[in-house]
């Protein structure tokens, strides 16, 4: 059984079962995985690599207009968490494809399928704290360039989890896992960081987003 060393590497400092008895998915790292930093290192191992589409591939990848409204609907619900984790419910459009999982303080959104070490959708996840009363800072984290910007995805972690913030997302796809140019209505992480940015403008308390969505001189991402 061929075994990727970063992932047999992290099951060890993790102090996960032996690497041969670990179940190599996002759902059985959130079962072995002893805290948040190392949970979100090893979701991010699955983070859609450089170089790694085509047209066509990419095209298969992308969710439909029907997964991305109920995506952006999950990310809602995701922020109103309130010691109900467990019994958050996908749509059926994302059922096989994403679920919540009650990961010890925390609600976690995330993909559930993977192909070779890879997301199948690589739309990203999301962690949110699992009582509302535990949120000490209205604030919001991002980690737009997971597997390119290293060490941001445990940074960003780090800085939800210290600062008791509202949440924390993590894009699923290397900025350069398609190298041709796309829209942003076709990047999932752009449809979370909108459905962040509405739900935060739509609350009567202030709110701080950090870091912001990547601009590079564009004027269409919400700051």
């Amino acid at each position: 059984m061929f075994l990727h060393p970063l992932i047999a590497q992290l099951a060890q400092l993790i102090g996960a079962p032996p690497v041969d008895e670990l179940p190599l998915t996002p759902t059985g790292f959130l079962v072995v995985s002893p805290n948040l930093d190392a949970l979100v290192t090893c979701l991010d191992t699955f983070t859609v690599p450089h170089d790694y589409y085509r047209p066509l591939t990419y095209a298969l990848a992308q969710p439909t207009s029907a997964q991305q409204a109920v995506f952006c609907d999950a990310v809602h619900a995701l922020l109103t968490v309130d010691d109900d984790c467990a019994a958050g419910q996908v749509s059926s459009a994302l059922v096989g494809l994403y679920a919540f999982a009650p990961f010890r303080d925390h609600c976690v959104l995330f993909e559930t399928t993977s192909k070779c070490g890879t997301y199948a959708k690589g739309c990203g996840f999301a962690i949110a704290l699992a009582r509302a009363s535990s949120v000490q800072w209205i604030l919001y984290v991002s980690a737009p360039h997971s597997a390119y910007d290293l060490g941001t995805v445990e940074q960003a972690a780090a800085v939800y989890e210290g600062s008791g913030g509202r949440s924390l997302l993590v894009a699923g796809q290397k900025r350069t896992a398609f190298l041709a140019s796309s829209p942003e209505g076709q990047e999932p992480f752009f449809d979370a960081s909108a459905a962040l940015y509405a739900w935060q403008h739509a609350q009567s308390i202030g709110c701080v987003r950090l870091p912001a969505a990547a601009r590079n001189g564009r004027s269409d991402v919400p700051e």
